[in-house]
């Protein structure tokens, strides 16, 4: 049961780990008046080194028109051999060249996500037509995301073959799913140490992918019409770009379009007023602006935070999805929701970096004591009830399903609300799981005490005060049997007695303090040899004194040895082809599977051991003495190797003197514990 408890809780830590790898995207819906959608998968791994530091991984997808009109877009600018005539080769289709502009070291995307802007992005990675006061960036801008602040940002390998989907080679007709894949860095936010509220539903690196689109635009004016020189001109986009300054756009006159010397730099206004005297009747003039596309459709955020150490989150407003799972290495939190572009919902949740009433690790330290010893108290009364009863009565003390299943169920719930403490909209604060872990000990121990207390008052009083035993004092010797016994002196209290004179002296007890006269080691392989199996099981009983645990694997129900033996305490496995849902049964036509795997459960568990096999001649009538002979070779190494006493009951009567000789070669030591002459046969 151990290993198998072992197995479960690995199994379990696994699952929390790779829940995130389990979690596969939904496919994508058309929505909104653009249709398609955008989804942005996040995850955060926090490191707790002097800084909080740490990283994580961006992936966006885009899906249906969305993604055809992204396409359109990129050829639009970064495609377009007018205003990056370097790097676009104007086929109408993208290349790795012309999406390094937008992806690549330095490249627009990157740049948004690494200095906090769209016009950041663009003023930091471009000498873009001209714009001078552009590249005048604040090092320090950076994006707050789930309160980090992001510092590095990169395609996961610097590949854009690799960590794209949907965009090398496509064109503007293609509307195939667009996937980018980022690793990024970050640095734990100012403030963030001490409580702090996170907007976890902030839009902005969901919005990167697509307002980090730097859209150029160049209308060429002729003003050649009239009698004077056209002066104002509107723009009519609404997301235009602007510098810290306010300056928007560029007036290009007699020159080619990168001719920097030719641009005046005009402040921001929906009218371009130009005052150059210069300006004559015929000029060309033309208008040059940027602006970042609007996305109006589905949006859809998912994030995963992985937090190491003593840090915690706590008190959560949300719509969406939110679950966390909290456990004594940190945190695991995962966001998830769906809304329309420009609507996203208000959401948060606060953030400490240690607080004794909510840290993870205390609280396990708490909830686990608790919880093992509100487990512990229903053993406690029945141990305490079952002694009332003496010995041979012992097996009528039964447990009480109601207090043991409620006590469990108590125990799991308790661990549950730790290692998940949002379950649907209930938040189960630290404070809770205080307060609650002593209480439901307490609640165990008055249960358990009252439920076993009244079972105790039920106990028949001639069964529970038995009329005392006589003592024991050694028989005396008959007259005229010189040779037939001999003397005995007690190892331990001095007492001498007689015992017949063939009697093996490990089948012998002290008449007055019950010592075995001989006693075996530990660790070593013993056939015990008798016409009963009561000698084994007493040799197996001082073992158990011993404080090594036990085994007992024998064709005998399980409960008359409990009682004719006083073993209740013990582990007994029933060989027999009947089913039972009462006792652990073990087919003996399954002797190398069910049994030998029964006794390697026990070896590998316990470092130190008994196993007592009463089931051989069964073994023999349902296999074949052969198949027996290997078996106990199994089972002799694999005690051996584990330092596992190993005792197999075996009536001579049953075999052959071939056979019973076969048998003792597999063993350490022969212990012959009849008497007479039966035992010269052999």
């Amino acid at each position: 049961m151990k290993r198998i408890a072992c197995k479960f809780l690995a199994i379990v830590f696994i699952l929390i780990l790779t829940t995130p790898l389990l979690l596969t995207p939904i496919d994508g819906e058309t929505f909104g008046e653009t249709g398609g959608s955008v989804r942005c998968s996040t995850n955060l791994q926090l490191i707790p080194q002097a800084e909080q530091i740490g990283g994580g991984h961006i992936s966006w997808t885009i899906e249906g028109e969305a993604a055809q009109e992204m396409r359109q877009i990129l050829l639009d600018s970064i495609g377009n051999d007018t205003f990056f005539p370097d790097q676009a080769n104007g086929d109408g289709s993208l290349d790795e060249k012309e999406l390094a502009i937008f992806l690549d070291t330095n490249g627009m995307l990157e740049s948004f996500i690494q200095r906090g802007g769209a016009l950041n992005s663009f003023r930091g990675s471009y000498d873009f037509f001209g714009f001078e006061p552009i590249r005048d960036i604040d090092p320090d801008d950076h994006i707050n995301y789930f309160g980090a602040e992001i510092t590095r940002s990169s395609l996961n390998s610097d590949n854009i073959a690799d960590d794209t989907q949907g965009l090398l080679g496509s064109t503007a007709d293609d509307r195939d799913s667009i996937k980018i894949d980022f690793t990024i860095r970050f640095h734990e936010s100012p403030g963030r140490g001490g409580p702090h509220e996170l907007d976890i539903s902030d839009t902005e690196v969901l919005n990167a992918v697509w307002e980090s689109l730097i859209v150029p635009v160049k209308r060429d004016l002729i003003t050649g019409a009239g009698d004077t020189p056209q002066t104002e001109f509107n723009i009519e986009h609404e997301n235009l770009l602007s510098d810290k300054d306010g300056n928007y756009g560029v007036l290009l006159r007699n020159g080619t379009i990168m001719d920097s010397d030719n641009y005046t730099i005009y402040p921001v206004d929906r009218t371009v007023t130009i005052e150059d005297d210069s300006i004559e009747l015929g000029d060309d003039i033309s208008i040059v602006y940027a602006y970042s596309p609007i996305w109006e459709g589905e949006s859809e955020i998912r994030h995963w935070s992985y937090v190491v150490g003593t840090n915690n989150f706590y008190d959560p407003e949300y719509d969406g999805s939110l679950y966390l799972i909290r456990t004594p290495a940190g945190e695991i939190l995962y966001y998830s929701n769906s809304f329309l572009a420009g609507d996203a919902p208000d959401e948060s949740i606060s953030w400490i970096e240690f607080d004794p009433l909510m840290n993870p690790q205390i609280l396990f330290v708490i909830v686990a004591v608790f919880a093992y010893f509100t487990a512990k108290m229903p053993k406690k009364y029945f141990k305490d009830y079952r002694s009332e009863y003496p010995a041979k009565y012992r097996g009528r003390a039964e447990k009480s399903p109601f207090v043991h299943i409620v006590t469990k169920l108590a125990v799991i719930a308790l661990l549950i609300l730790y290692f998940i403490p949002i379950i649907g909209p209930l938040y189960v604060k630290g404070l809770y799981l205080i307060i609650l872990s002593p209480a439901l000990m307490v609640g165990s121990v008055i249960l358990s005490k009252i439920t076993y207390g009244k079972k105790i008052s039920n106990i028949p009083d001639k069964i529970r005060n038995p009329p005392p035993k006589k003592k024991k004092t050694a028989k005396k010797v008959p007259k005229n049997s010189e040779g037939k016994y001999k003397k005995v002196k007690c190892g331990r209290c001095g007492e001498r007695f007689t015992v017949p004179a063939q009697k093996n002296l490990l089948a012998v007890k002290c008449p007055v303090c019950e010592k075995r006269q001989i006693e075996l080691k530990e660790g070593y392989n013993y056939i015990l040899l008798d016409e009963t199996g009561d000698n084994a099981y007493s040799i197996y009983k001082d073992f158990i004194k011993r404080g090594l645990n036990g085994l007992i694997i024998s064709t005998k129900l399980p409960s008359k040895i409990q009682e004719k033996h006083d073993l209740f305490d013990q582990d007994i496995k029933w060989v027999s082809e009947s089913a039972s849902e009462k006792y652990d049964v073990l087919d003996p036509k399954r002797m190398d599977f069910e049994i030998t795997k029964s006794i390697n459960n026990f070896a590998e568990e316990n470092d130190r051991g008994v196993l007592l096999i009463d089931c051989l001649e069964y073994l023999v009538i349902e296999n074949d003495f052969r198949e027996v002979t290997k078996f106990i070779k199994k089972v002799t190494d694999i005690t051996s190797m584990n330092a596992i006493t190993l005792l197999v009951y075996v009536n001579p009567e049953a075999f052959s003197i071939n056979q019973l000789s076969t048998l003792k070669k597999g063993f350490d030591n022969t212990e012959d514990l009849r008497m007479g002459k039966k035992k010269d046969k052999y």
